[in-house]
């Protein structure tokens, strides 16, 4: 019996041992994946690795680590340490090189010397491309400009291109802005023009309408006086009528005896000749109804 359970270890032992071995080939793997897909993230997740097992090795152990003494620990400090170092390495060879970096190692190259170290002059970068606008680099009283290309890219250009450009750029405001401007100048112009259309053409319609209304009234006028004038004959029509029918129904005097020629004397007034006992005198009828004015346009003169 003591046999048996002395021997149980031994034969756990190559189970335990495999496993171990399985879980260190899937970490180094992932270590590895990382390292060539992630290196960036697996420097990041180095750093709190690289702490804890710091703890570790100070204190000895770790049971929620699986750190169970400082041999251990230093192990993965060490191990963590070169993983760091690597995975830095790594993600700093994949991060991208700028134009002026790749302009300075072509500029650094020479076949005679391959130490030396040659600065490159601004003439030598006209024409790459540069990252920000309008960023200025001199050297010798020699200046290049990073300028926009009019194609949303961005390159260094010589002073004089940059001053042309900007002349250029000025001549194109100065335009756009006049454009502007006459533009906004002629619709005020047309909004005036309207504005005073608009005006004459009411002040037209108002002449017009006080015209109609002066000529209405006139003619009104017109012909309430019209209608009183023939009113004012009518009546004096039917006076006149009147005073002959009167005159008719009235007995006849006999006038005194007529003169030499069948006619009456003629006086001054119709009264003296009424005085004298002549008249009346009937229009067509008495040769001496013209002699006297009818003032009342009846057909008779001198009536009593």
């Amino acid at each position: 019996m003591s046999s048996s359970w002395g021997h149980q270890p031994v034969h756990n032992a190559t189970p335990n041992r495999k496993r171990q071995l399985i879980i260190a080939a899937i970490l180094l793997l992932f270590l590895v994946l990382m390292l060539v897909l992630a290196p960036m993230a697996l420097m990041l997740l180095s750093i709190p690795a690289f702490i804890i097992a710091l703890i570790a090795l100070a204190v000895g152990r770790l049971r929620w680590a699986r750190v169970p003494n400082r041999r251990v620990a230093g192990a993965l400090v060490g191990g963590v340490l070169v993983l760091f170092t690597v995975s830095a390495i790594v993600a700093a060879g994949r991060l991208p090189v700028t134009t002026a970096e790749s302009n300075l190692v072509a500029a650094t190259a020479s076949p005679t010397s391959p130490t030396a170290t040659v600065e490159p002059t601004p003439a030598s970068l006209i024409g790459q491309t540069c990252d920000i606008e309008d960023l200025v680099e001199t050297e010798r009283s020699e200046s290049i400009y990073c300028d926009d290309d009019g194609k949303g890219s961005l390159h260094w250009v010589s002073a004089a291109d940059h001053e042309a450009a900007e002349r250029q750029a000025a001549a194109e405001k100065a335009a756009a802005d006049k454009k502007v401007a006459e533009k906004v100048a002629a619709e005020k112009a047309a909004a005036a023009e309207k504005k005073a259309a608009a005006a004459e053409k009411k002040a037209a319609e108002k002449a017009a309408a006080e015209k109609a209304e002066k000529k209405a009234a006139a003619e009104k006028k017109a012909a309430a006086a019209e209608r009183q004038a023939a009113e004012q004959a009518a009546a004096e029509k039917a006076a006149a009528a009147k005073r002959a029918a009167e005159q008719a129904a009235r007995p006849k005097t006999q006038a005194p005896a007529p003169q030499s020629g069948g006619t009456d004397p003629q006086f001054s007034t119709c009264a003296k000749a009424i005085a004298a006992g002549y008249g009346p005198y009937v229009a067509g009828v008495n040769p001496e109804y013209h002699w006297y004015r009818d003032s009342d346009s009846d057909g008779v003169n001198c009536e009593r």
